[in-house]
């Protein structure tokens, strides 16, 4: 509403919030190319008149030769995402996430460690409706641990901060001991139940909310934490709205940023102990449990 009343702009296009909208001012035609922004530009008494609609691509038919031109390269991608990168001991599991550790966050929060060096780590599930086999994992494995190229940030937290991150993920979920499941755009669940690894807790959900995360520890002062970027930036600051800070005290508590893709950093990880016959061990972190559902 602020920019209608703003000298200057006439429409707003924007995209990669992947929800479509269109008014008489903005519009986005929302993620996976389901749909194109149309506008239609006219003048009247020399003022622009604008007419926005998002149109589907459903029944929009392909450019053959653009087609023939992908084909050549699908069969490449395809060679490269299906070659053998390195071997898992156990299988990569997410069923249950909900509920207690899973051998998911146990090797995210083993990478996070290894990529920042310190013992502590906080993990979601990027992509909670996938698991990975035991045995031989390809290039196209990776893509499904980790659908996006995130970073890595060190955050140095308190355990009372960690505790206030804790209790805000859960209560995405769990409201009075009841069972409240968030999706997202997709109507998959949502990734942002978190887990922290290097302390050990309890979830009381028979608990009011704030009271919820019983943490186990002595350490008073700020401790390094490794951080994926999905939950450390603006657009879903999990830990920024947890802890109620803005933008400019959040860079204060950053200590580090590692400039490697996790997924990248994963593949080659596994394949530097493929090359020495070893295998990447999967462990579950058994530092957490639910009580009182």
């Amino acid at each position: 509403d602020a920019l209608k009343n703003i000298d200057g702009f006439d429409a707003v296009i924007f995209g990669h919030d992947h929800t479509q909208f269109d008014s008489a001012c903005f519009i986005n035609p929302g993620a996976g190319g389901y749909a194109v922004s149309h506008i239609e530009l006219d003048f009247k008494d020399k003022k622009p008149l604008f007419k926005m609609q998002n149109v589907s691509l459903d029944s929009v038919e392909t450019d053959k030769e653009f087609d023939r031109y992908l084909e050549e390269r699908k069969e490449k991608i395809s060679l490269y995402m299906n070659s053998v990168v390195g071997s898992f001991d156990a299988p990569v599991a997410v069923k249950d996430y909900l509920s207690g550790p899973t051998p998911y966050t146990g090797y995210v929060h083993s990478l996070l460690q290894k990529m920042a060096a310190v013992p502590y780590s906080f993990a979601f599930h990027a992509s909670p409706s996938f698991d990975v086999g035991k045995g031989q994992v390809k290039i196209r494995d990776f893509f499904e641990l980790f659908p996006y190229p995130n970073y890595i940030s060190v955050l140095m937290l308190t355990p009372q901060e960690i505790k206030k991150i804790l209790e805000y993920s859960v209560n995405l979920f769990y409201d009075n001991g009841k069972h409240t499941l968030v999706t997202d755009y997709n109507g998959n669940p949502s990734s942002k139940f978190l887990s922290f690894s290097g302390l050990d807790y309890t979830i009381d959900l028979s608990k009011p909310y704030g009271e919820r995360i019983i943490l186990e520890t002595d350490i008073k002062d700020a401790i390094p934490v490794a951080v994926d970027n999905y939950l450390y930036n603006t657009n879903h600051g999990v830990v920024m709205a947890a802890l109620d800070i803005s933008a400019g005290q959040m860079r204060r508590l950053t200590v580090s940023d590692c400039g490697a893709d996790v997924r990248y950093a994963s593949i080659v990880l596994t394949a530097n102990a493929f090359s020495s016959n070893k295998n990447i061990h999967i462990e579950t972190n058994h530092n957490w449990s639910i009580i009182g559902k």
